[in-house]
């Protein structure tokens, strides 16, 4: 690293000749601070703006940082972890997730000054919110004051420290550094009696102590003090995991009789720098440092309901985060009930062996609609996500279970219903050895998320394969690994019952997609905080928590499949737009709620004769995302041209919505093999060709309910085929109908496709439950079944996405759906013979 770049911010000290950079002597001298001159680009001074860093907050974050001097080692981690660090774009490059080329951290790494600062963002952020974060360098910037009156005039605020928190968090999100946290606070705590294992807390230290302590840090690394002793907290485990991977230091762990616990071999030499942690027999209310001695206090709560909004409160904000291998990821996080259930291996292998024949029958084209999905939560599928697969995936994501494959193997030979008796009969046996209260145990099973051993062994069974099934749509960067507090909270989130449903419960993919995309984000991050995800009118396409970016598939690749535009990605670093801009969500624009085309299909006509079918063709439509940035918000929509004339706009999830109902709600039975021709003659069928807009008036009028939408066969014309207009019922006046479209615009009902959102859960003081209620309870109240559902409710037209599956069985799950219901069904057809019998 250069000392003065022309990228980054080069800060003169004119008291020192001109040399650039600041003094790592005493302490910071406010006054020559103040008359310091810093230089920096327009491109760096644009990219601080979009990053909400002010150019004032990073010249006293460089020079706190000068104070510290990390080991060769400790800078080349750091360089490591940068360089490391990837970003995606989406189509056009209209945004980037991750960390661009750009991002401000890479002109910070370009000094030594600016590289510590960025070091000591990144161990904060990984380890506490950004709020607590910028606490801690709030007042360490004040443990380098004088008694000069300058001193608080020149500290920058904690919204200006929170942003450059912000805008370095998730660099160490994906190297080892988690897990070595993990390990230095087991040893610092193995002997206590609040235990991280024994079901106690594991509270961050209070901002003021652990500053004191990073101030006293930077004097060790400095070599102005030879021995630093700290006792405390579990902030003792981290300050020794950030000692041990970025200085010079020797760490030596000491239990509460002085005995050496940690090294157990190779003592550090007595001329060596050494920082030497105390064991404690309670949780200290005070981090101290001896030669300096110094105790950290532990966080209270009183402290974070001063800096958190009410609704953005979480009982584990003030949890210190540590990272846990894969390799030992169960028996870690979940002690001797996960060891109990590992031992039981013909047990659990069979269990994870009936549930991916389970799911592999769920995955199946011809879905049996009487099956069920006992205890699991599905909203899509992969490759990795049923039978050979799901065990493959299983096997590599928790190398605990791998020597169960066999067994997996025999149980995956079963048929549907013999899985699903076996499932259920492994899981009566669990809960019949097992301790807890809640299976008649007589030991009390502590509140799940607590970090205890009275665990349920029939839950702790069910949620592994839960979050194996979850985990196999989510693209994770190799080297991200699960926070231990991400695990334990997933567990309760799991074991409340919220991420357990019924067959009845399955058409509702966005209740479940919401769910499984929480428990995704609480597992890598550790916070269950709420989040935008499904705020009215603002479906959440990405957003960005702990240091991490969550986006979905669709911006990635515009897809006729549903498990792809479904599929999560994970990668550190932030939402970043083309003017460096950073955000911290993505929403669908509201406006395009509503398909905005600018060109029709061809008119219906009778089919009275096999539809000539249009075959493969390669797509010729441009697809463009258009990003609109507010004061607050970041919305984004597609544009889809087939020619200059010729053009759609729609939000993203409208598509998704559109394509979950096509190929989820309405999902074809057919085996592609022996089904019988279908003579339609006596079925009021109609062709639409072209994906363009498309009245149903017109279908209506040829006394038709079903419409073949005859397109190319390529993804795109297939998703645009799926935009067709609603069908409002009669007698509803323009004023009624909008605001009807409001109220029952919410929720992804089992009849229907929702008007907006897939991801809200109800508002105008429905919940989505009682707006299905409603919906059926008003089409119970119609005369006959020629007449329209009174108002003022409205219904969408259903859809059937034709996959692998034949006509004439897509065309009788049409007849049935409009057997029941008071709406139009419309198929999206595949190219090729339609098999149909005029």
């Amino acid at each position: 690293m250069d000392t003065q770049s022309t990228d980054g911010l080069v800060i003169t000290n004119h008291q020192s000749r001109g040399r650039p950079g600041l003094p790592n002597q005493g302490q910071i001298d406010w006054v020559a601070l103040a008359n310091t001159t810093v230089s920096a680009s327009v491109g760096f001074l644009s990219r601080m703006s979009g990053a909400g860093v002010d150019p004032f907050t990073v010249a006293v974050g460089q020079a706190v940082a000068s104070k510290f001097q990390m080991s060769r080692l400790g800078i080349h981690r750091l360089e490591s972890a940068v360089n490391n660090l990837r970003h995606a774009s989406m189509m056009g490059d209209a945004l980037w997730f991750g960390f661009g080329i750009n991002h401000i951290i890479r002109s910070l790494m370009h000094t030594n000054e600016g590289a510590t600062c960025v070091m000591l963002c990144s161990i904060l952020s990984e380890s506490r919110t950004s709020v607590l974060s910028a606490r801690v360098l709030f007042e360490l910037t004040t443990t380098y004051s004088s008694s000069s009156p300058d001193t608080t005039r020149l500290t920058p605020s904690l919204q200006q420290w929170e942003a450059l928190v912000k805008a370095c968090a998730g660099t160490l999100s994906a190297t080892p550094f988690g897990t070595v946290v993990d390990q230095m606070v087991m040893l610092v705590s193995q002997h206590r009696t609040s235990n991280p294992r024994n079901g106690h807390s594991r509270h961050v230290g209070d901002p003021e102590s652990v500053a004191a302590v990073l101030n006293a840090l930077s004097r060790l690394s400095m070599g102005h003090l030879v021995t630093l002793t700290i006792s405390g907290g579990s902030d003792c485990g981290w300050i020794a995991a950030v000692v041990y991977w970025f200085f010079d230091i020797a760490v030596e762990i000491r239990d509460v009789d002085g005995q050496v616990v940690y090294p157990l071999d190779n003592r550090p030499d007595a001329s060596r720098r050494t920082l030497v942690v105390v064991q404690t027999l309670e949780q200290s209310t005070a981090l101290q440092a001896t030669s300096e001695a110094y105790t950290v206090a532990d966080i209270t709560r009183d402290i974070m309901a001063r800096d958190q909004a009410p609704d953005e409160l979480s009982f584990n904000l003030n949890d210190l985060q540590t990272r846990v291998s894969w390799q030992s990821v169960l028996r870690q996080t979940f002690g001797r009930q996960a060891s109990a259930l590992l031992r039981l291996k013909v047990d659990l292998g069979t269990a994870v062996g009936s549930a991916a024949r389970i799911f592999l029958e769920y995955a199946k084209p011809q879905l049996d609609e009487s099956l069920s999905l006992p205890g699991f939560c599905w909203y899509g599928h992969g490759a990795a996500s049923y039978g050979q697969g799901f065990l493959h995936f299983i096997c590599m994501t928790f190398p605990e279970m791998a020597s169960l494959r066999e067994i997996m193997e025999i149980a995956l030979q079963k048929s549907y219903l013999d899985a699903v008796s076996a499932y259920q009969s492994i899981h009566e046996r669990l809960r019949s050895t097992c301790e807890c209260k809640q299976c008649g145990g007589k030991v009390k099973r502590l509140t799940p998320g607590v970090r205890g051993q009275n665990l349920c062994l029939s839950i702790l069974c069910g949620f592994v394969m839960q979050l194996a099934l979850d985990l196999s749509v989510t693209f994770v960067p190799p080297s991200l690994l699960p926070t231990r507090s991400g695990l334990e909270i997933s567990f309760r989130i799991y074991s409340d019952n919220n991420l357990k449903y019924s067959k009845e419960d399955a058409p509702l993919v966005s209740n479940a997609f919401m769910k499984a995309w929480n428990l995704i984000s609480v597992l890598f991050t550790g916070y269950e905080e709420i989040t935008s995800i499904g705020s009215p009118g603002r479906e959440t396409l990405a957003f960005v928590k702990g240091g991490l970016c969550f986006y979905l598939g669709v911006l990635a690749k515009l897809s006729d499949k549903p498990e792809e535009m479904y599929h999560t990605f994970i990668i550190p670093g932030c939402i970043e737009t083309k003017t460096g801009r950073i955000y911290d969500a993505l929403n669908s624009t509201p406006r395009f709620n509503d398909p905005a085309f600018t060109y029709d299909a061809s008119p219906a006509l009778p089919c009275v004769e096999n539809p000539t079918m249009p075959g493969s063709a390669q797509s010729k439509y441009e697809v463009s995302a258009v990003v609109e940035e507010t004061m607050i918000n970041l919305t984004l929509h597609f544009i889809v041209r087939k020619s200059l004339s010729m053009s759609v706009a729609c939000s993203p999830w409208l598509l998704l919505s559109k394509l979950q109902q096509a190929c989820g709600t309405n999902r074809i039975s057919c085996s592609r093999q022996g089904c019988p021709e279908l003579d339609i003659a006596g079925l009021s069928i109609a062709t639409i060709r072209g994906e363009g807009r498309f009245e149903d008036e017109f279908l209506e009028k040829l006394g038709c309910k079903i419409g073949l939408r005859l397109v190319d066969n390529n993804p795109i014309s297939r998703l645009l085929a799926l935009l067709v207009d609603q069908t409002y019922r009669k007698n509803v006046s323009t004023e009624t109908t909008s605001r009807s479209r409001r109220n029952i615009g919410d929720g992804w009902l089992d009849y229907g496709s929702p008007d907006v959102s897939p991801m809200e859960s109800g508002r105008d003081g429905y919940a989505q439950d009682n707006l299905e209620d409603e919906e059926l309870h008003a089409v119970d109240e119609v005369d006959d079944g020629n007449s329209s559902p009174p108002s003022p409710y409205i219904r969408e037209s259903d859809l059937i996405l034709q996959r692998d599956e034949c006509l004439p069985c897509a065309i009788r799950k049409a007849v049935t759906i409009t057997g029941r219901d008071f709406h139009n069904v419309y198929i999206i057809c595949l190219g090729g013979q339609c098999g149909l019998v005029a």
